[in-house]
């Protein structure tokens, strides 16, 4: 149903991210403008920029950084963000039939530290029973130009479950009853949940059952995890769980402020 960086920059960073970060809503822009235009956005460090790629009925938007203070940095990042985007064509890669394909974004944490990106979407492979509504994030450390995990900030763990099975979080965005959704959790053992966890975030293996399909973000005051429910409730759902609620599980070094 539902890596690691041991170095203090890392730490230092994850900090500073868990209390600055400012989000945003309804952000993807075409590629002449600027997100530094919008308040609720401002970055002293770089700007963003929409880009697509387009095949045919197929048509994927990211963002890319510009005006980034280090330009080996900026061009690395960008090529990281692009790939993980286009991971997504991986879901389809078997298919013999045509393919539609529309992936847009949304920022919701971005400033000089973090980028957190959460992509939705529609997938339809023609002749097929329905279509797929698809949802995957990337974060990407600004400072290191890595993409960050869920295991690279939290300690995955019993602990951490229960959170999750006790109900300790809110609904976003989403059709199902609160309840519906702690009760498909706690269908899941603690080894099961902890085990989807671990393996949250990684798109190397979409399409295959090999994958999590558990994906998270990070919001200001609060992380999001995705996980994969029946086409008949959507395909996926989000819930949000605040910081403060988790904060035995921040790995050693990282602190809410």
């Amino acid at each position: 149903m539902f890596k690691k960086y041991n170095t203090i920059l890392l730490l230092i960073f994850m900090a500073n991210f868990l209390s600055s970060c400012n989000i945003g809503h309804n952000n993807t822009i075409n590629s002449s403008q600027s997100m530094g235009t919008n308040p609720q956005l401002e970055s002293k460090t770089y700007d963003l920029l929409s880009k697509n790629y387009i095949n045919a009925d197929i048509k994927i938007s990211y963002p890319q950084l510009v005006n980034l203070y280090d330009t080996k940095k900026q061009n690395d990042i960008n090529e990281l963000i692009k790939n993980e985007a286009l991971k997504v064509l991986n879901y389809y890669k078997d298919s013999e039939e045509a393919v539609s394909l529309e992936i847009k974004y949304e920022i919701i944490c971005r400033d000089e530290n973090l980028l957190s990106i959460q992509y939705t979407g529609l997938g339809d492979v023609k002749n097929s029973a329905h279509p797929n509504n698809l949802f995957f994030t990337t974060n990407v450390s600004i400072k290191d130009g890595k993409k960050v995990m869920l295991t690279d900030v939290i300690n995955v763990n019993s602990n951490l479950v229960k959170k999750f099975k006790n109900g300790d979080f809110t609904v976003s965005g989403n059709v199902i009853d609160k309840a519906e959704i702690i009760e498909r959790i706690n269908n899941n053992s603690d080894e099961e949940l902890i085990n989807m966890l671990i393996n949250a975030d990684s798109l190397d293996n979409i399409g295959t059952e090999k994958q999590s399909d558990v994906y998270t973000g990070f919001k200001k005051d609060s992380l999001v995890i995705s996980f994969s429910v029946p086409h008949s409730l959507g395909d996926h759902i989000e819930i949000e769980i605040k910081y403060d609620v988790i904060k035995d599980n921040f790995k050693n070094g990282i602190k809410l402020q």
